[in-house]
């Protein structure tokens, strides 16, 4: 026996700790010099047969066990140490740290053992301290980044918005391509430090998403829409499609959503051309994708190119930030090589999944797969059939425009027969009645007529057929109505204005109902002054501390016709609202004394029956503003630089439903910044009403189809003076009525009227008439010319 116990203390006393035996009764059996020398321990306290009590008393006494009443942590320890699992316990002597930890044995006796762990401590506290300083930094960098966000972006919403502004103006062509470029630059440029603020953000963990309803449809439009101008810059061919089978309104985050497409979609463009006969082509695309899922919906989003593609080796680091595809891609075509890094984390945040398929040489497919919550209103996109009831013959050569139109025209209820050739459409015609015709752009000009002449052959005389004419120039007639036929651009072909075309041209809807304001903000409308505003209830408000961005939003609101009264902080502005007269505020985030979140918190606070509609305009895209606003109590988030369509969206949206006097104004001056008008007692040299009514809604496409006018148009006038020089009376009737009928058809009526005298005169060889009138001729073209350069 005293041999075993010997043994055992050789044992514990080569033990690189503090080692004790307690009996069933929690005396002492034994101890190794360890333990009495970590505790300082008084002889004979812990000797053979003590009970444990004693060593409690002793190290409570000694605040081993931390501060306290005494007996109150020895009852608490012995109740511990007898429990079936006495827990661990951390205590400090001398300025080091032990961990103590008991074991029950199966005759009830207990071993314990003391082990050292100020090493331990002291590193983990070094850690601490490390992960203390590292939060630290990341929070003075997401700072920084804020920051540094909002003063970048403050003068570039300055530099933009003049940009918007100065191309309200007169400007001659070239003129007007140098704004272009200037403000595509600095698009670029907000791009750019966007990558970089967005990939910093969600490096810091800092990135979170909105869960708001979603219009898919509106948001694949407004996606290609955006990027039109950038593929007809390349000849490509730009076409979108969404699945009608995806609901009305999804649960998302519209900007992210937005912002991941935008990214693929200008890859696409950026690296897709037209090369001899193969043209370049780009696919937008929004399909439904099967799930199980009762309350969720799963959307694949695609684009899809025919430009240089990718090897295996190449996709691999893909997604990676600072990559892209070749080093020599970022010399060719620029670029952070962050966008597809900032995708790929913004869609694993969505729950989703992007990835790519890529063929060296023949292109890539780019997708983005995400399951989103159906909002409230549960209905897929148009809920209605519109088109019930109409048997539509489709002669659309291109396989995914066929496709497309099929799957809109069957989802509105539409019954269809597809054909291929001008002589199968004919039989189809001649065999069954058809309410509507639609011809694919593949057939242009003469044989585009000879379709429409050749169905007419065949169809009955109380059954003439109308079309829907698709067309892939922008600078045709997209959108004229007449009696029997439809324009619609299908580079990009939206739905909606797809089965808008086939009701215009059926019947089913009113050309009037369909007729827009063509000039956004030009010459249609004048900025009331202050008091005639206020009284109007259309005075709005503005809170804004930066002058440049004072003048920049007070041209902008004079330009859509309206008035604004500006204060230079939250104080200034706070009580300027509390004298009354203020439909709406626009209010920026940060401003010295007072700040927007403030503002708008006083005036929820102060405000009695009527909400005033509050809208934040700031330049701070990296703190989650959107929401920070929402939160405040404001109503809506427009982001810097605004642009002038989303601040008259929101004005339309958010000002009182109240009518506006607008003051019709000669088209060939601008309305300017401020409150003065343009002269009104002059009738203008083109008629833009009637553009309007015949060449659809598009200013852009308006403004192409004028310029165009400009060449043949001074090229007729020259030959019409040649005429004259030559007195030949039938070379003037000649080409005066030429451009008669262009000046017509453009608007320009005072020039066709006296182009129709010209011809009246030398029809009649009224050399003298022709004399006369012809020194007006100069003089009428030159102001249609500077009416179409200030367009």
């Amino acid at each position: 026996m005293a041999e075993k116990e010997a043994q055992m203390r050789a044992v514990v006393e080569n033990v690189p700790g503090g080692v004790f035996l307690l009996d069933a009764d929690l005396n002492f059996f034994l101890t190794n010099n360890r333990y009495v020398e970590i505790f300082n321990i008084p002889d004979g306290l812990a000797d053979k047969g003590k009970p444990i009590e004693g060593i409690i008393r002793y190290l409570a006494q000694h605040d081993v066990y931390g501060e306290g009443n005494v007996d109150e942590l020895i009852e608490r320890r012995l109740a511990q140490i007898r429990s079936d699992m006495p827990p661990p316990v951390e205590v400090s002597v001398d300025n080091n740290r032990y961990l103590m930890v008991y074991g029950q044995m199966p005759g009830g006796e207990q071993i314990g053992i003391v082990t050292d762990i100020t090493e331990l401590k002291e590193a983990e506290e070094q850690l601490r301290k490390a992960r203390d300083a590292a939060e630290e930094a990341t929070r003075a960098k997401a700072t920084f980044l804020a920051t540094m966000s909002h003063e970048i972006r403050t003068p570039m919403g300055g530099v933009i918005g003049m940009i918007d502004l100065l191309q309200e103006t007169k400007l001659n062509a070239d003129q007007r391509q140098m704004m272009g470029t200037v403000r595509d630059s600095a698009f670029s440029l907000l791009n750019i430090i966007n990558d970089i603020l967005d990939f910093s953000k969600i490096e810091a963990g800092k990135l979170s998403l909105e869960s708001i309803p979603v219009s898919v449809r509106d948001l694949i439009e407004s996606v290609t829409e955006t990027m039109v101008p950038s593929a007809a810059d390349k000849d490509l061919r730009l076409v979108s499609y969404i699945d009608p089978e995806i609901p009305a309104s999804i649960m998302g985050d519209p900007i992210r959503l937005r912002q991941i497409l935008f990214n693929l979609a200008g890859n696409a463009i950026k690296f897709t051309s037209t090369i001899d006969d193969q043209r370049g082509q780009v696919s937008i695309r929004a399909d439904r994708v099967a799930s199980r899922a009762k309350k969720k919906v799963t959307v694949r989003f695609s684009v899809s190119d025919n430009g240089i593609g990718m090897d295996d080796e190449a996709v691999v680091g893909l997604f990676q930030p600072f990559s892209q595809a070749e080093q020599s891609t970022t010399r060719r075509f620029g670029g952070t090589g962050l966008g597809l890094s900032i995708c790929k984390n913004l869609s694993e945040l969505m729950k989703g999944k992007v990835k790519v398929e890529s063929t060296l040489g023949k292109g890539s497919t780019f997708s983005l797969t995400v399951p989103f919550p159906v909002a409230p209103d549960n209905t897929t996109q148009g809920g209605e059939q519109p088109l019930s009831g109409l048997r539509v013959l489709v002669l659309v050569g291109a396989e995914d425009t066929r496709a497309f139109i099929t799957s809109y025209l069957e989802h509105g209820g539409a019954d269809f027969q597809c054909v291929d050739t001008l002589q199968s459409a004919a039989a189809a015609y001649k065999a069954d009645s058809f309410d509507v015709v639609v011809a694919g752009s593949e057939w242009r000009d003469e044989a585009r007529e000879t379709v429409v002449a050749e169905l007419r052959s065949v169809a009955k005389e109380d059954d003439m057929p109308r079309f829907v004419l698709l067309t892939s120039d922008r600078g045709e007639q997209r959108g004229m109505v007449v009696p029997d036929r439809v324009v619609v651009e299908d580079e990009p072909l939206p739905p909606a204005s797809f089965i808008r075309a086939v009701e215009l041209a059926t019947g089913r809807r009113s050309p009037e109902a369909t007729r827009v304001d063509l000039i956004t903000g030009k010459a249609k409308v004048r900025a009331p002054g202050i008091e005639e505003a206020r009284a109007m209830g259309q005075l709005i408000l503005v809170a804004e501390d930066n002058l440049t961005n004072q003048d920049v939003i007070r041209r902008q609101l004079n330009l859509l016709g309206y008035a604004c009264e500006i204060g230079a902080d939250g104080v200034e502005a706070l009580r300027m609202w509390r004298s009354g007269g203020y439909a709406m505020l626009l209010t920026d985030c940060h401003m010295p004394e007072m700040d927007g979140f403030q503002l708008t918190g006083s005036i929820r606070d102060a405000e009695t029956d009527e909400r005033l509609p509050i809208v934040a305009i700031t330049a701070n895209v990296l703190q989650g503003e959107a929401g920070r606003c929402i939160a405040a109590g404001m109503d809506e988030y427009l982001s810097k630089p605004i642009e002038m369509p989303k601040l008259k969206a929101a004005l339309k949206k958010w000002m009182p439903a109240q009518a506006r006097t607008e003051v019709e104004v000669s088209d060939a001056k601008l309305v300017e910044a401020g409150n003065e008008v343009a002269d009104v007692s002059s009738s203008p040299a083109v008629d833009v009403s009637a553009l309007t009514e015949v060449f659809g809604d598009d200013p852009d496409t308006v403004r192409e189809i004028l310029q165009d006018f400009i060449g043949p148009a001074t090229d007729n006038v020259a030959e019409i003076e040649e005429a004259m020089a030559q007195h030949s009376a039938g070379g003037v009737r000649s080409a005066a009525h030429k451009l008669k009928s262009s000046a017509r058809a453009v608007g320009a009526n005072e020039l066709a009227d006296l182009c129709a005298k010209l011809e009246l005169a030398g029809k009649e060889g009224d050399l003298s008439t022709i004399a006369d009138e012809g020194k007006k001729l100069s003089g009428a073209m030159e102001q249609v010319i500077q009416f179409i350069n200030g367009f």
